[in-house]
């Protein structure tokens, strides 16, 4: 069934590509014809799209394809309105759909999973001169929180870019010390720490610890929720084949201080 919905889904996105690039050459004469080819194409590349998205999509493959249709969307010129991709493929769905991926010890799923969300989120421009160091939490915190994140992933595991992944974690850990993390991207962040223990490479584990307390401490509402989402999955799937966790009971917090 996957190899079959991969295969159809590949077929329709190639022809969509072509179709895309004969409408940059087509003629006055034959370019409606075109953009109708490429809207059957797109349209169908498009449903199967979804299909993965809703059955597959704790599956590297399918996080990579569509990874792959986004980008070529991205550089088609279809000039219609109705095949925006942004628009059918939201990042709120993708979040929705794939946020659970970094639990798991798959390292190829989590960094596909970070790089589609970027690709989806919109570009946010800020006034600085070249060169000139800026705090991109304060400027863009979707984007900051998703490239300090893939930033700890793409480092090599080994003891000198350890370092690096520590360096990254530590920047996270104060963005969630400071509240700067975004108010609906902050039920990742167990997820991620988590996925980050999943890995077979300790040095940076003393750092995760941290950041978890640090979560624990500042954003408990989000911390203790994951943590037993988290556990229901392992209950139920040891080697987290399934990341769909039963319904938990809505859970109440007192800050208590002194």
């Amino acid at each position: 069934l996957l190899a079959s919905q991969h295969s159809g889904a590949a077929r329709s996105a190639s022809r969509y590509k072509a179709a895309s690039k004969a409408g940059g050459k087509a003629s006055t004469n034959n370019s409606e014809e075109v953009q109708a080819q490429a809207a059957s194409a797109f349209a169908a590349a498009l449903e199967v799209v979804h299909v993965l998205l809703d059955v597959v999509p704790h599956y590297a493959p399918t996080v990579e394809f569509l990874l792959e249709f986004v980008e070529m969307e991205q550089e088609a010129d279809l000039g219609t309105a109705e095949m925006s991709l942004s628009q059918s493929i939201s990042f709120d769905m993708a979040y929705t759909n794939l946020r659970m991926n970094l639990l798991t010890a798959d390292e190829k799923l989590r960094i596909a999973t970070l790089r589609l969300w970027l690709h989806l989120l919109p570009e946010i421009e800020h006034d600085i001169e070249e060169g000139a160091g800026y705090d991109l939490f304060g400027v863009d915190p979707q984007r900051a929180t998703f490239e300090v994140m893939l930033g700890v992933e793409e480092a090599p595991m080994d003891a000198v870019n350890g370092k690096t992944r520590i360096l990254k974690l530590q920047q996270l850990q104060t963005a969630v010390e400071s509240n700067k993390i975004p108010l609906h991207l902050r039920s990742c962040l167990l997820a991620f720490y988590v996925g980050q223990l999943r890995c077979r490479f300790t040095l940076p584990w003393k750092q995760v610890r941290e950041g978890l307390q640090t979560m624990a401490q500042h954003m408990p509402e989000h911390m203790w929720p994951g943590l037993l989402a988290h556990l229901h999955i392992s209950a139920g799937s040891v080697n987290f084949s399934a990341l769909s966790p039963h319904p938990l009971p809505v859970l109440e917090f007192v800050t208590v201080e002194g």
